[in-house]
């Protein structure tokens, strides 16, 4: 088992450049202004990215009017201004937890969120409004976790306190755990310490363990 120091575990590059030109999902807009918040390389990366975009605008062939050009950039800076913006330093006194991002996203500080029960050892607090996306904060207990599964989608995940161990890597708070379609995972926290992260799922959960088939029934 390999661990994984703090923000070494990062977004993929389809989604930081999605996140540069706007046009990334809300929910992967969210996780990656908060993982913004912990890592320098990305924040770099990011502003690299966004450099690209606008020289390639400015340089656009002769062929596209000025007027189109300008339609493409304001745009573009739309969409921009739209998503959830990043500080080289997200956390606060009030709450050390929760990156600027996420506490502005669900409109409270950690000790303030409504939690529901998802499973045993688990609690969820889903952000609405995020169309086709699930969007949640989940508190998983020590030693707790979610059964094995697959899913449809992306699954995405930041890990804002405590340690996640999921597929023999252990991620802490600023990490960020992506598992594909091709992916059967049982993620769940390390024992000892409380885990809170952020998860983005693109498509719906198919458990696969031992009990997996009730559980699809009673997730569905």
């Amino acid at each position: 088992m390999k661990r994984v120091s703090m923000a070494s575990a990062h977004p993929t590059d389809d989604m930081l450049a999605s996140y540069a030109t706007g046009a990334a999902s809300p929910g992967v807009a969210l996780l990656v202004a908060a993982h913004l918040t912990y890592c320098a390389r990305c924040r770099a990366r990011v502003a690299a990215m966004e450099a690209v975009g606008g020289a390639l605008l400015a340089t656009s062939p002769a062929d596209c009017a000025p007027p189109r050009l300008e339609s493409v950039m304001a745009r573009l800076d739309g969409a921009r201004a739209d998503r959830p913006k990043a500080k080289a330093s997200g956390l606060s006194i009030r709450d050390p937890i929760l990156p600027g991002p996420i506490r502005d996203a669900f409109g409270a500080p950690l000790s303030e969120i409504r939690w529901r029960f998802r499973m045993p050892g688990v609690s969820e607090c889903e952000l609405p409004g995020t169309g086709p996306e699930r969007v949640s904060l989940l508190r998983v207990r020590p030693g707790a976790g979610v059964p094995a599964h697959t899913h449809t989608g992306v699954e995405a995940t930041l890990v804002l306190s405590g340690a996640l161990l999921d597929r023999g890597a252990v991620h802490l708070p600023g990490d960020v755990a992506v598992a594909t379609s091709d992916d059967d995972h049982h993620p769940r926290a390390v024992d000892g310490e409380e885990c809170v992260c952020l998860t983005v799922l693109g498509g719906a959960v198919r458990f696969t363990g031992t009990f997996g088939r009730a559980l699809n029934i009673f997730a569905e």
